[in-house]
């Protein structure tokens, strides 16, 4: 004589298998969909960061760079000061050398941060299919300056600094110019990846008779080379679509 209840369970326990054959797949698809969507937006983030990150050092160069002319004297090549502003000299410079080198640096640390909190949990790599130039690269280069330190009755000392101030790599033959950076990387969690990609710009009119791109090109005219020229340090960073 069989069971009635047996008759029953057996139906329910077929209707749970099937249905966890579907449930199984369908969650794991969510998920893969929910890390998908993560990682795009973390890419983002990432991109963002970065280049504000870029924005800020770029900006605190600047800030140093025009410092430099309450010591100094600058001319074409060379710059005049007293024995006194010395000591202010060398820290000012050490400072800026410092920051220039910390660039990259940070600029990974600060990727790798912002993506470690968003859930990647692989290192954050430069998109290489969307750039031409290195990400880490301040596009800044150190310009050697001869500074002559005049010394009360006595004989005038002259010191060469082989990184005495900054010019700018890009757009060499332009004066008002805006800057080409432009990172993009890839975030990754596990398999499942996202990309970002963002750009510094230069926030000043762009017809201002001030506006030299934020810092000096290596080649500039006679009047153009009077001080250390890096009136706007404003820099700031944006997104831009993705590729």
């Amino acid at each position: 004589m069989s069971n009635p209840r047996g008759q029953i369970l057996l139906p329910i326990l077929c209707v749970i298998f099937l249905f966890g054959l579907f449930w199984v797949p369908y969650v794991l698809w969510c998920q893969k969909v929910y890390w998908k969507i993560r990682m795009d937006t973390t890419a983002d983030l990432v991109a963002l960061s970065g280049a504000r990150e870029k924005a800020r050092q770029l900006n605190a160069l600047g800030t140093y760079q025009w410092l430099l002319n309450t010591l100094v004297v600058r001319g074409k090549g060379k710059a005049l000061t007293t024995i006194d502003k010395k000591a202010a000299f060398d820290g000012l410079n050490i400072l800026l050398r410092w920051e220039e080198n910390q660039f990259g640096i940070r600029v990974r640390a600060v990727n790798q941060l912002i993506a470690h909190l968003n859930g990647s949990n692989l290192p954050v790599v430069p998109d290489k299919l969307a750039l031409n130039e290195d990400p880490f690269s301040s596009r800044l280069r150190g310009q050697r300056l001869t500074v002559v330190y005049i010394v009360p009755d006595a004989p005038p000392i002259q010191q060469t600094y082989p990184k005495g101030f900054f010019a700018r790599l890009w757009s060499p033959n332009r004066t008002k110019a805006q800057p080409d950076h432009e990172s993009a990387w890839v975030v990754c969690r596990s398999d499942i990846c996202g990309r970002g990609r963002a750009e510094l710009w230069l926030d000043v009119e762009a017809d201002s008779f001030l506006n030299n791109g934020g810092f000096p090109p290596e080649r500039t005219s006679l009047w153009r080379s009077i001080g250390f020229q890096s009136f706007y340090p404003q820099f700031n960073a944006r997104l831009l679509p993705k590729a």
